[in-house]
């Protein structure tokens, strides 16, 4: 008697253990077009900015602030958080070849296929003080870049062309 509950009681534990899992426990969520429209299923990218002459990149987080990482020390430092994107509602950004300002390009309109006008805003990294950058035309530029040598903004010469017209500006204050 003892012979055949072990032999039901192993066959009863052979098939609990064989029979597969039903489709409800292995799909944690099931496609749908909302999600798919939404881009819910896009992968998360990841395009670091190498900065020349170190080995230091600069990259977005998840949480949308910008960090340096140093590759030999392996530190991240966060320069600044997502909140200026968010204000700004843009994604363009670039830093200045000494690293202590911060490049904004907001309010983009597209003209043609390849050309736009813009607002553009420098926010200093260390304290968070910011001002908009205003021309002879207005505040909209075709295109605003950090020179490439500079160790602070008041040297560093911000190149850009406003109504076709290319400029050089020493001082943004």
């Amino acid at each position: 008697m003892l012979v055949i509950l072990t032999i039901i009681a192993l066959i009863v534990t052979a098939t609990i253990l064989v029979t597969p899992k039903t489709v409800d426990e292995l799909v944690k969520k099931k496609l749908d077009f909302r999600g798919f429209i939404k881009g819910e299923y896009e992968p998360k990218t990841f395009n670091p900015i190498m900065i020349k002459g170190e080995d230091t990149f600069l990259y977005r987080s998840r949480d949308g602030g910008v960090h340096k990482y140093d590759c030999k020390a392996n530190i991240t430092q966060p320069l600044f958080d997502n909140s200026s994107f968010r204000v700004l509602n843009t994604d363009q950004f670039s830093i200045s070849a000494d690293g202590m300002f911060a490049l904004f390009q907001y309010n983009i309109y597209n003209v043609y296929r390849h050309s736009t006008l813009s607002k553009y805003k420098v926010i200093n990294i260390t304290t968070k003080q910011s001002h908009s950058l205003v021309g002879h035309h207005g505040d909209q530029f075709q295109t605003v870049r950090w020179s490439p040598v500079g160790h602070s903004l008041v040297r560093s010469m911000l190149g850009f062309a406003s109504l076709n017209r290319v400029n050089t500006h020493h001082n943004t204050s």
